[in-house]
Parts: C-alpha cells; structure tokens; sequence
C-alpha cells in the first residue's frame, strides 16, 4: 500500500481510511473495528486510494484504470494508458499524489511492470502520469489527462514523501544503475530533472530480486529502506530530495532464487524505530517476516538486532 499525502504537513496515514485492493476487496478503517468492503479493483500489486479530509472515499486506481467512490469507471477512467494492464503486477505500480495549489486535482502515477522473464515489451519499466479532477461528473471525477511519460527503464518500486514546502517528492528506482530518482511536485507542476542519488548495488539488475520489491520511508521522512536482493536502509533529506548513508541490513536471503524476489514488502512503524520486511524465497511457498531495530542509529546494533517474527508455509 501506498502511504498518501496531506501536503504542507509531516507525512502520516491521513487521506487513506478506505483501501481498495486485491480481488474485489477493501477496509474501511472509518469504523471500530475496520469493516471489509467490496471494491470493483482487481490487481495482483499495485494499488492506491484517497479519501477526502473526512475519511470519504473520492477514488481508487490499480495504474491501469481509475474508479470513482461508486466503485465504477470515471467517465475517461478505463485503461488510462492506452495499452491494457502493465501495472497490476508491478510491486508498486500506482500512487496518488495532490496536486499542490490545485485543490480537487490528483496525479495518478503508473509504473509498468516486468514479467515473462523481462519480455521486450515497449511498456514495461516505464513511469507515466495522469490527471484526476474531483469537480467533473459532478463531483465524482474524471481523468482529464492521461498517459504522460515521465521515465523509463525503471524497476518496481516507488514511494511518494512529502518536502518541506508544500510540495512532494515522487521517488523510483533506474533499473540501469540502481539509482534513486527524486522527482520533486510542487505548484508548478512535475519537476522534469529528478535528484538522483547512487543508491546498492552500482551494476545494472538483471534479475526480479533485484528490480521487483518495495520502497518506504519513515513516517518522520528521515529515513528510507528498499527490499531487493538485500534490505537496505538510506538518510533521506525531505528538503533537497537527496538519498545517502546506506546500511545494508541484510546483504541477501537465506535462499536466492533468481527468478522470483527475495525480500519483497517493507513498512516502518509509527514511531520510526523499527522496520519490519518480507521475505518470499518463492512467494508461493515460504514467507518470513522480520524486524530490525532502528532506534540505535549504530548500523552493525540495526544489523545484528534482526529477529524473525513469523515464518508461514503456503
């Protein structure tokens, strides 16, 4: 999941009480306890929703198609990109941004996935904005610009973080040379010229463990971890978009199967110490979850406190 912004405020879970995700599936955490609710998505990945400042729901995407809060099609919202599915199967296929000084605006980010052993289709990889407006089909919205491409040769992860002046940093990953691109929005719209920043390892990835996985960043925006082929932790400055100190945590998995992902999903707690990740030697066989200790800041005291939580045999 995709944690969504509330610009000119610290990052936090405001604007996401209802999901949309999965087969159908949804949670409403307006209620206590959350209630689950039929959504019409159908993604094997990616997905992104938002709701208004009063936890209701405004609409929610898988990157291919966006669906109003009626769990229909925006009048323009079916197959935004004009090329079918490439981003139901990306790790992080889709976020949702507001556009900043454009109330009722939203980007709708889309990154193509890879399958079928890197395929040679034109799509895959690459990173293509859209356009909600929350004033059209009468207050249920529509796309009113779509397909957009901003980048290509990407891998699957992308996170979005909130700066330090009302704008917002869109982050991805160079399938080429590992290196993190910080795409800074703001009110005048997509900075073209990303931030770039080297991140682990410096050759090109030539396998899913290292360009499938998730990216996240600590609810107080000073840190930043990636799942590869190894879980990696990076100093991430809100205000310059810039990404350094890398702390390998774990260098790789128990077992590397190079044609499914290593570690895969990663989220931070709320309190920004502890970090916990995935690991799927075959995703349909053994999952392992993990937790390291962030609260030291000391790098082999982060390392050595990994402990496993759970280990699930499907």
């Amino acid at each position: 999941f995709f944690l969504l912004l509330t610009l000119c405020n610290t990052l936090h879970a405001q604007n996401e009480n209802v999901w949309a995700f999965g087969d159908h599936a949804g949670i409403d955490f307006n209620t206590n306890p959350p209630t689950p609710v039929i959504t019409t998505i159908n993604t094997n990945e990616g997905s992104a929703s938002i709701c208004d400042d009063n936890g209701r729901l405004l609409f929610y995407t898988d990157g291919t198609s966006v669906w109003n809060r009626m769990n229909r099609f925006m009048p323009a919202g079916y197959n935004i990109l004009g090329v079918g599915d490439i981003t139901s199967s990306t790790s992080q296929g889709t976020v949702i941004i507001p556009m900043p000084g454009m109330t009722g605006k939203y980007y709708v980010f889309s990154l193509g996935q890879y399958e079928s052993g890197f395929s040679s289709s034109p799509y895959l990889g690459k990173l293509y904005y859209n356009i909600v407006d929350m004033s059209r089909d009468n207050g249920l919205g529509d796309v009113v610009e779509k397909g957009i491409l901003l980048d290509s040769l990407l891998t699957e992860h992308m996170t979005a973080i909130s700066g330090n002046d009302c704008d917002a940093w869109l982050i991805v990953v160079s399938r080429l040379n590992n290196r993190f691109k910080a795409y800074n929005i703001n009110v005048n719209g997509i900075n073209p010229n990303p931030v770039v920043s080297q991140g682990i390892p410096e050759k090109p990835l030539q396998t899913f463990a290292g360009i499938s996985g998730t990216i996240d960043a600590a609810p107080d925006r000073s840190k930043l971890a990636i799942a590869q082929d190894k879980v990696t932790l990076y100093d991430f400055d809100p205000a310059s978009g810039k990404i350094t100190h890398p702390v390998v945590l774990d260098p790789s998995p128990i077992v590397a199967n190079i044609n499914y992902t290593s570690f895969y999903g990663l989220c931070f707690s709320p309190g920004n110490t502890k970090l916990y990740v995935t690991l799927g030697e075959d995703l349909s066989i053994l999952s392992t979850l993990y937790q390291f200790d962030l609260s030291s800041g000391d790098s082999m005291t982060m390392v050595n406190s990994k402990t496993i939580l759970s280990i699930n045999m499907i």
